[in-house]
């Protein structure tokens, strides 16, 4: 039978009646801020219930928000060895009587070479696994049980392009950047970034239509922002700066480009918002029919103004 990665359990997932007692324990082993939840399923065999209470360690595990807190078992145990006569367990050759306590040195993660063998700092340092991020260690145990062997840093990419893991799971691992394009795990959130190059698109296209348009001596005359002294060139290069901005977030998403692609944005359609507001003053005052390029220019700054703070919204998650 195909399990489910466990990184991808939520508290709700486990309350399904469904579940067996073999998923429990598999629950159980990869994440242990779940623990708690386990031991309440109706299915949690009492040999289960047995093998988290005797994992205790001193260390508690930061539980998820509103799942009671099981102490952690010590990294490398096996909640799928025991039984119910289980005699008290033994770590690193020193024996833990009940109500003594015994530190304990930290293990590696499943499948990872101890500390002293050889490979060990290499497994560390050079691939720069996430090692100490609670979702990024179960996605990896549940990734090698699978395919056989460790993941590697472009395996974590993809996991986290995926929405499989948080970013802040690749904290400390060599490479962490996300790959180019809109990051899954934001969702419909991250594709607003988009409406900045559509709406400053929208701007530019306006920028060709007429400002006013006067009729005079039995002929019509039209303006639009590329005559004389207008604001045409403005418009153009406050637009191409926010496609710019949006590009460089698109190719490299991170934080700071998505910040970087907001801010940039917002201030370069400041002008715009300002030019468009002055042709409806200016035509106000000298009772000229406006056209329509001053309605599109504010539409297109509106556009890129809701996508930049979207974008700065979206940078909090990455």
């Amino acid at each position: 039978m195909s399990l489910q990665d466990p990184s991808t359990y939520s508290p709700a997932d486990i309350a399904n009646p469904a579940l067996d007692d073999a998923t429990l324990r598999h629950i159980a082993q990869y994440r242990p801020d779940l623990r708690g939840v386990v031991l309440q399923h109706p299915s949690c065999s009492p040999a289960l219930a047995q093998l988290i209470h005797a994992s205790a360690a001193p260390q508690q595990a930061q539980a998820a928000p509103g799942v009671p807190a099981v102490p952690q078992a010590p990294a490398g145990f096996n909640l799928g060895q025991a039984a119910v006569s289980t005699p008290p367990q033994q770590f690193g050759g020193h024996p833990q009587q009940f109500g003594q306590h015994t530190p304990q040195t930290p293990q590696p993660a499943y499948g990872q070479p101890s500390y002293g063998q050889p490979g060990y700092a290499q497994a560390q340092y050079a691939q720069g696994q996430p090692a100490q991020h609670p979702q990024a260690v179960a996605w990896a145990q549940w990734f090698q049980q699978t395919t056989g062997r460790q993941p590697a840093a472009a395996d974590y990419r993809s996991a986290v392009a995926a929405g499989h893991l948080p970013h802040d799971a690749l904290r400390g691992l060599s490479g962490a950047a996300l790959p180019a394009g809109l990051p899954a795990h934001l969702g419909a959130l991250g594709k607003m970034l988009l409406l900045v190059p559509l709406g400053a698109l929208i701007a530019i296209i306006g920028t060709f239509l007429p400002v006013v348009s006067i009729s005079a001596f039995g002929e019509s005359f039209s303006f639009n922002y590329w005559v004389a002294d207008a604001d045409g060139p403005i418009i153009l290069v406050c637009s191409v700066l926010a496609v710019v901005a949006a590009a460089v977030a698109i190719v490299k998403p991170a934080k700071w480009s998505y910040i970087l692609a907001g801010v940039i944005a917002i201030v370069s359609q400041l002008l715009l918002f300002v030019s468009a507001f002055a042709a409806f003053v200016n035509a106000a005052d000298l009772d000229i029919p406006l056209g329509p390029a001053p309605f599109i220019v504010l539409l297109g700054a509106i556009i890129v103004t809701i996508g930049a703070i979207f974008t700065l919204v979206s940078a909090r998650k990455l």
